[in-house]
């Protein structure tokens, strides 16, 4: 038997289809991840969170993030005069829920634990987003510029099997 075989990169795609097809395939394959930024946590700083929500900002209008998320319990946002509106203004995805009380313990368990949960409830707000920046909402503004070459040379998921899609 005559076998003829091409050995292909993890990265490259074997497409089997008419012409038409192929072009369809192309256009609907992203020419890099949707990231999403999911910013969780109580607003303990709020010109730490402002110093983060800024940056997160500028990153989104540069298209290293196609959305961001505020993943925070109920009654922080309102704490602050104007806070809300500014979130809304900026397209900043708002996710409120209510804190758990503590009933894990010991303490650092539970805190772990809501943790996980905020995060979760932005993942789930982000929608299809591809990979996820997870950020503080303080102590994380100063840091954000080191994230920058990763978001700007992500590679795509490798599609539907992949292990960042399920």
């Amino acid at each position: 038997k005559d076998v003829r075989y091409h050995h292909i990169d993890a990265d490259d795609v074997a497409f089997c289809g008419t012409p038409e097809e192929y072009d369809a395939f192309l256009a609907s394959v992203p020419d890099r991840p949707r990231t999403a930024g999911v910013i969780t946590g109580r607003l303990r700083d709020i010109g730490d969170a402002y110093a983060t929500l800024r940056k997160a900002t500028e990153l989104r209008d540069e298209g290293l993030l196609e959305t961001l998320v505020l993943s925070t319990w109920r009654g922080e946002i309102d704490q602050f005069a104007g806070l809300r509106d500014d979130l809304v203004a900026s397209g900043v995805t708002i996710v409120e829920s209510d804190c758990p009380p503590q009933t894990i313990k010991p303490f650092g368990m539970w805190v772990s634990w809501i943790q996980a949960a905020a995060l979760q409830r932005g993942i789930d707000a982000a929608g299809d987003a591809d990979c996820i920046l997870k950020l503080r909402t303080d102590k994380c503004a100063s840091y954000m510029e080191m994230f920058r070459p990763a978001l700007q040379d992500a590679p795509l998921p490798s599609g539907r099997l992949s292990p960042l899609r399920g």
